[in-house]
């Protein structure tokens, strides 16, 4: 693996953000989070928004960067500026706005636009907005239709963060699509955290029927692949620093779904980052002359080839089990490089 892949992988690791669900004792699971991580707090048909905006409070007040999901079917419109309120009293400067799941809304916005044009009528008070994105489509709603809502979205929103995928060559092809038709928002992949089989389908439960029934409706693929057993992200997240790497994916960071995993998942997160940033420096110091000694061999004379090279798993020819990341995610490259110029997600253009 080279050194700029490594580097690249880093960087998406430098500030992931974790997602955790508004469950009895869900607070106790940050207690693994120093002050400072960024923690996205769902909202859910079968708890509401009182309950979202409870734990976000709470969160908040133990240092955590706190982003509630704010979900516009769930809004009542008398609501919506008692709950910015609140928030922006313990410190939240950012709000991940969802249509909702529910079949009908039982607040009075019937999709995520009409939040965000609510939001901008209180004046924008929150100077960061995200939104969802979806490399695997939406089983309600055809492709055209979710990037004519991004088009629509960015003129607020500020950053976009996409459903779980496990696989990077879909992320990749949606996300040039998409940039192709005009979106420009910075762009966090929504990756699974370290998750147990058991732990996922105990979750389910407690959500509620309908949720898991959703969930699964909309996400059967990742939901399959995590109920057969255990997840490591690894080798997902490889394939996508090796992308960013090539300038086939232009990526903020990662957006990490913890199922309530946290401590595993954030674990993960650090060992990772940590063991990218060695193998970096590790890398960096072997191929110095200082290190090769006195003696190299001179690049050769004449024309060089300028044609961009093909993409591999490893760029020095080791394998990817060598490297500590798992074998890659499969074959498969995007047909061209794609955009690699991207706005650092952080305020209100």
């Amino acid at each position: 693996m080279s050194p700029e892949t490594r580097r690249a992988i880093a960087d998406l690791l430098e500030n992931p953000r974790f997602e955790i669900l508004p469950l009895k004792g869900a607070e106790a699971k940050v207690d693994a989070l120093p002050a400072g991580t960024t923690v996205t707090v769902t909202s859910s048909p079968t708890k509401g928004l009182e309950a979202t905006v409870e734990l976000a409070q709470r969160l908040a007040g133990r240092g955590l960067r706190v982003v509630p999901h704010l979900s516009a079917k769930q809004m009542p419109a008398g609501r919506l500026q008692e709950f910015a309120g609140r928030l922006l009293a313990v410190g939240v400067e950012d709000v991940f706005v969802v249509g909702g799941d529910a079949t009908e809304p039982v607040g009075d916005f019937q999709n995520g636009w009409e939040l965000l044009e609510a939001l901008a009528q209180l004046g924008h008070p929150f100077p960061n907005l995200g939104v969802p994105a979806y490399p695997e489509g939406h089983y309600l709603v055809d492709d055209r239709t979710l990037t004519d809502a991004l088009l629509h979205k960015q003129e607020h929103a500020t950053y976009m963060v996409t459903q779980l995928c496990f696989d990077a060559d879909t992320i990749a092809r949606w996300l040039g699509e998409v940039r192709d038709a005009g979106v420009t928002l910075p762009a966090f992949a929504g990756i699974p955290g370290v998750v147990d089989a058991r732990r996922l389908l105990s979750i389910s439960v407690r959500l509620g029927i309908g949720d898991s029934v959703r969930f699964l409706r909309g996400n059967r693929e990742s939901a399959l692949r995590l109920i057969r057993g255990g997840y490591r992200p690894d080798r997902l997240v490889k394939r996508l620093g090796t992308m960013a790497r090539d300038g086939y994916v232009d990526l903020e960071g990662f957006h990490v779904y913890t199922f309530n995993q946290v401590a595993e998942s954030y674990r993960w997160a650090v060992e990772a980052h940590e063991r990218a940033e060695a193998d970096r420096r590790r890398a960096r110091r072997l191929r110095s002359p200082a290190r090769r000694g006195r003696h190299t061999t001179a690049p050769p004379r004449g024309r060089v080839d300028t044609r961009p090279a093909a993409m591999s798993d490893t760029a020095d020819g080791t394998t990817a089990d060598q490297q500590g990341f798992g074998p890659a995610d499969g074959p498969g490259t995007p047909e061209s490089p794609r955009h690699t110029t991207t706005t650092r997600a952080g305020g209100r253009r």
